[in-house]
């Protein structure tokens, strides 16, 4: 899977391939981090972070996860926490339960690369 910037994209492929690796017989579906949306721009990223998409994407992965027979732990997606910061949320989603397990990563990840790229992930 590439993620980008179109989470209604990124969701469409988690559940094409959840759809798919039922078919062929697979028991729980991996998607990687930042799975629903990767943007490194925070303007565009924000209204859909602080909205309620997400959980309603997470009762769509909810559903595929039921109707597929099949576990997906979604690597992460970004959302709107408690404080001013945003959460980086793994979620598993069981077949057999409306109700994911969640965590929130709480080690970030920050690295400058030799090219001038960077990732701050400990910035949002």
């Amino acid at each position: 899977m590439t993620s980008g910037i179109e989470p209604e994209a990124n969701l469409r492929t988690i559940e094409d391939s959840a759809n798919e690796a039922s078919r062929n017989g697979a028991k729980v579906l991996f998607t990687p981090e930042m799975s629903l949306l990767l943007d490194r721009n925070r303007a565009r990223a924000t209204p859909w972070i602080e909205s309620e998409t997400p959980a309603v994407i997470a009762d769509r992965l909810a559903q595929t996860a039921a109707t597929n027979a099949i576990d997906i732990a979604l690597g992460s997606m970004p959302l709107q926490s408690k404080s001013e910061l945003w959460a980086n949320r793994a979620f598993y989603f069981k077949s057999s339960s409306e109700v994911p397990t969640t965590y929130d990563k709480m080690h970030m990840f920050d690295v400058e690369l030799d090219t001038g790229e960077n990732w701050r992930e400990s910035a949002a």
